[in-house]
């Protein structure tokens, strides 16, 4: 047995019991390259308290931890019958650090409020536009205070059922006041088509994007990337999908570029329980303009489950293993991470 499994397990183990809905990771999510905007519910007011997530990390270099929670008020003004406005309210709390040294560089502690304003106009039954305004303030260890706005837009026009066209637009500014200020814009093209109905569908996108410090010309940098998705459904409860990405980013003295490619199977075991299997590669390469290019491959496997008991509860169960391998670097580092959730409704 490795000698961080015990602590692994009495970890995710206290976590049970304090939260109503609670979640056990290892890594966080991948942030999207434009965030999809929200589609305004039935609910004219709505109130969350979003699940606590307590992330672990445990390798051959370090083991850390990272606590996350948020709060979320929203309400949707339906204007008319097809067009809506709706007003949103986020807080959240964060810290991070390293097992057992609470003194390290890496321990962090950070406050985040989020305002948020979004309009949706249904021009025919084919075309939706949907415009929104983000003002997003947040506080940390290393940046005393930053304000972060982000203006976007989303156009989805549907000629067919089977087929359906979105164009995504993101305008971000970003002020740390003390430190500097940058703007950042991405465009995302995509197309979902149905091939066989119910059964086989495909989805490709191409995204761009720029960055730009307006303090120091040589962080100025571009971004491109080229996603794809194929789902088959063979059986009403099986699904499989193949997804890939590939990415790259210029800088005045920097080029990096990423491949990941993942299959999935998801089984429906009861009426409202499933089971999800998944396995993945990743490929990121490295090439500095004043040395030698560097590269990394990484493997995972996962697994996770849901059950439902009755109509207000659900627990889940997960386990994720990843393992880098970075060529000319240390030994190859492996990852392990457990995920636990209890969720009800009340």
């Amino acid at each position: 047995m490795r000698p961080w499994m015990p602590a692994l397990f009495l970890a995710a183990l206290s976590g049970i019991g304090f939260a109503v809905e609670a979640d056990f990771a290892l890594t966080p999510p991948r942030s999207l390259l434009i965030a999809p905007l929200v589609v305004a519910s039935d609910s004219l007011f709505e109130a969350k308290i979003e699940p606590t997530k307590h992330e672990l990390r445990f390798d051959n270099v370090l083991a850390a931890e990272r606590w996350e929670q948020n709060f979320q008020f929203a309400a949707r003004l339906p204007v008319a019958e097809a067009f809506s406005l709706r007003q949103e309210f986020r807080a959240g709390l964060q810290n991070e650090t390293v097992l057992g040294d609470e003194l390290s560089t890496s321990f962090r502690d950070a406050l985040t409020t989020l305002e948020k304003t979004s309009a949706e106009l249904l021009a025919s039954e084919a075309f939706r536009i949907a415009a929104s305004i983000q003002e997003q303030w947040l506080a940390n260890n290393s940046v005393p205070f930053a304000e972060i706005v982000t203006y976007g837009a989303e156009m989805k026009f549907s000629p067919v059922k089977t087929t359906t066209v979105k164009l995504q637009l993101e305008l971000g500014e970003r002020d740390e006041f003390a430190a500097t200020q940058s703007e950042q814009e991405n465009y995302r093209l995509a197309l979902e088509q149905e091939l066989v109905p119910k059964r086989l569908s495909a989805a490709a996108g191409l995204a761009r994007g720029h960055a730009d410090d307006l303090e120091r010309a040589d962080r100025e940098s571009f971004t491109r990337k080229l996603d794809g998705l194929l789902k088959w459904t063979p059986l009403a409860v099986t699904t499989l999908s193949l997804s890939g990405e590939r990415s790259a980013r210029e800088a005045v003295a920097l080029v990096e570029e990423s491949a990941g490619y993942a299959l999935k199977v998801q089984q429906q075991i009861f009426a409202s329980s499933k089971l999800e299997l998944q396995a993945g590669y990743e490929l990121h390469t490295r090439s500095p303009l004043a040395a030698a290019p560097s590269a990394g491959v990484a493997w995972n496997l996962g697994a996770n489950s849901d059950f439902a008991f009755g109509d207000e509860w659900n627990a889940g169960v997960g386990v994720r293993y990843r393992q880098r391998e970075a060529s000319g670097g240390p030994l190859p580092a492996e990852e392990l991470s457990l995920t636990l959730s209890v969720k009800g409704r009340f």
